[in-house]
């Protein structure tokens, strides 16, 4: 009898230990309230649980998934309404780490509006994580299959699946170089998606940082979708550090807001001028590994995810329940908003 109580205390224990440990890890998203989110975000997260499951490896350097990733990005656009002289798969190479020349597609969809004036909407399909870039993948597929559907908008929409993002952002870098003058100067802005889901904040970057002068220049669209952001009630964070307040211990800010730095598929676009737009999840309150303040610890209480072995959809989950589709909704609810204003 002794022997089966201390089986049955151990099995209760145990059983106590699990239900800890699956939840120990799970923390708080900040949510806003009042805001009616709908059907926005949802099929993104449809999406993101297809690629965290069937297209995990999309590296631009030899992923198994890579080929099989764009087939299907392509195979849902087609789905959901676009024919195929709107489809187009953008060669480009670019060298390995070996110096060995890849070559690999970005895929461009583009939505006919009113007028000559367009707006770039991107996010990079390679990788291996599912928030850096199933997240913005699925989140741009959901918006370019919707807005197909409504009526004609007042901007052509160019929606951009950069690959290779994670080789020096080399497709977005061959996509805006092919850009002839007439194009740029008929680009309003551009809008680009990375790593949008596990960060403890939802953010939203733009400009151009002149530290000769100590202030942030080419915000127009920056400052036209916070306001748009702002009017939703979306509680959107910018970068805390400026020219007048910079990050402790620093005399001047590497990234003074709402400016941002230059590792994403915003950057080649801004070099020819086109100003961008930038959403991302992270945590510029803290340190980053290297001791700055530079956004890339993204998470208070796990630290990094993306190009870690946390970044699938499970643990995500489990360290913060309800944030991916969260974030989606945000994010989804104000790209949305800004395409199809009138």
């Amino acid at each position: 009898m002794i022997k089966i109580m201390r089986r049955r205390c151990f099995a209760l224990i145990l059983s106590l230990m699990l239900v800890l440990s699956s939840t120990a890890f799970a923390f708080e998203t900040e949510m806003v309230s009042e805001v009616d989110f709908g059907e926005y975000g949802q099929q993104a997260y449809q999406y993101l649980q297809y690629i965290d499951k069937h297209l995990p490896d999309r590296d631009s350097d030899g992923g198994k998934n890579t080929l099989e990733a764009q087939q299907w990005i392509i195979s849902e656009l087609m789905r959901a309404g676009y024919t195929d002289d709107q489809i187009q798969l953008q060669d480009f190479t670019f060298e390995n780490e070996d110096e060995d020349e890849i070559t690999t597609q970005n895929i461009i969809v583009t939505l006919p509006g009113q007028s000559a004036s367009q707006i770039i909407v991107g996010a990079h399909y390679d990788g291996t994580g599912t928030g850096d870039n199933g997240s913005g993948t699925a989140l741009l597929l959901e918006t370019a299959c919707r807005l197909v559907k409504g009526d004609k908008l007042k901007e052509t929409l160019a929606f951009a699946f950069f690959g290779a993002e994670e080789n020096d952002t080399d497709g977005s870098a061959a996509y805006a170089a092919a850009m002839s003058d007439k194009e740029v100067a008929n680009t309003a802005f551009m809008i680009n998606m990375d790593s949008i889901i596990c960060g403890d904040f939802c953010y939203l970057y733009g400009g151009v940082a002149d530290f000769k002068k100590e202030r942030v220049v080419d915000t127009d669209a920056f400052e036209k979708v916070y306001a748009i952001s702002q009017r939703l009630g979306l509680g959107l964070h910018l970068i805390p550090w400026t020219f007048d307040d910079p990050a402790p211990g620093f005399d001047t800010p590497d990234y003074p807001s709402p400016s941002v730095g230059d590792w994403s598929d915003h950057i080649s676009f801004a070099e020819r001028g086109i100003q961008y737009v930038y959403i991302e999840a992270s945590n510029w309150d803290i340190p980053g590994p290297d001791k700055q303040y530079d956004g890339d610890s993204e998470t208070a209480d796990v630290g990094r995810i993306m190009h870690t072995k946390n970044d699938t959809l499970s643990k995500i989950e489990k360290f913060f329940p309800g944030r991916a589709l969260y974030h989606l909704q945000v994010f989804s609810l104000l790209i949305n908003t800004v395409l199809t204003e009138k």
